[in-house]
């Protein structure tokens, strides 16, 4: 959130918050810019969370129960960031996660804001991605 802050989003722009937990980044953008948020994670569980948080903030939050493979095709239509925060801790998580951005530039979104505090994993994909995409 600090970072967002720091570089805000336009208004009212689509953002997807891929391993959203209970969703606290995507709330944030749904308040602070007005943006229409989807929250994504393989736990549904979380959602009640979600839902509850973005109801004491007075935001609406969309939900998809799924992986980072299950973000593809029209889910990521006019998505402008995809955010996502504490997501990359396995290395298992890096390959689909590298996949899920070059997805999301694909279909054009504009930023991608990943963060960790600072694990291996993470770092593996920082690398795959600064030698990939331009600016990341």
């Amino acid at each position: 959130m600090d970072f967002l802050e720091q570089h805000p989003l336009p208004k009212r722009k689509r953002v997807i918050d891929v391993g959203c937990g209970w969703g606290l980044g995507g709330i944030y953008c749904a308040r602070a810019f007005k943006s229409k948020v989807l929250g994504v994670d393989a736990d549904d569980a979380v959602f009640p969370f979600l839902h509850a948080h973005a109801e004491l903030n007075e935001v609406d939050v969309n939900t998809h129960h799924g992986d980072f493979k299950s973000v593809k095709g029209k889910v990521l239509n006019d998505v402008h960031t995809v955010i996502g925060s504490d997501i990359c801790f396995w290395d298992e998580m890096v390959k689909p996660l590298y996949k899920l951005i070059e997805r999301a530039l694909d279909a054009g979104a504009k930023r991608i804001a990943i963060a960790d505090p600072g694990r291996s994993p993470f770092y593996t994909l920082a690398e795959k991605c600064t030698k990939k995409f331009e600016e990341v």
